[in-house]
């Protein structure tokens, strides 16, 4: 798979593109270096961290979204989600439930269930299928 990851953490990013060797993995540190990157190239699915330095993380989704032109957007969040968040994209993921040692398992098959949700339900649906697999989603405050 090809896998853009708009990440201003450089350790993180090394550590999971080290842990998924077997992908393509890009790293943008910014959300304007991802713009200029998806301009010319197309991935399997965009990974965002939610936490950006100087923007909000709602502007940081929709950003994600606007410029990922129909790729799947995934989140990556070190801390609660917000619902109103996770219906802004087309999935998240918890930061601290990446193990090493099932890091690229879980990527993988993350990839293929939201791709296949966007194909094939309603965003209703999607979300209402979020909630309940990866559900306890907790308030930001």
């Amino acid at each position: 798979m090809n896998l853009l990851f708009i990440e201003d953490e450089a350790r993180f990013y090394d550590w999971i593109a080290e842990s998924l060797r077997t992908h393509q993995c890009t790293r943008a540190a910014t959300l304007e270096e991802a713009s200029e990157i998806l301009a010319s190239r197309k991935f399997d699915a965009v990974f965002v961290d939610l936490m950006m330095p100087k923007y909000t993380p709602e502007h940081v989704v929709a950003t994600a979204k606007a410029i990922a032109d129909g790729m799947p957007v995934i989140v990556l969040t070190g801390g609660a989600m917000r619902s109103d968040i996770a219906t802004m994209c087309d999935g998240f993921m918890f930061k601290d439930s990446l193990h090493p040692q099932d890091v690229e398992r879980i990527i993988a098959s993350f990839v293929h269930e939201t791709r296949h949700r966007m194909d094939h339900e309603s965003p209703f649906l999607q979300t209402a299928k979020l909630f309940a697999a990866y559900g306890g989603l907790e308030p930001q405050t």
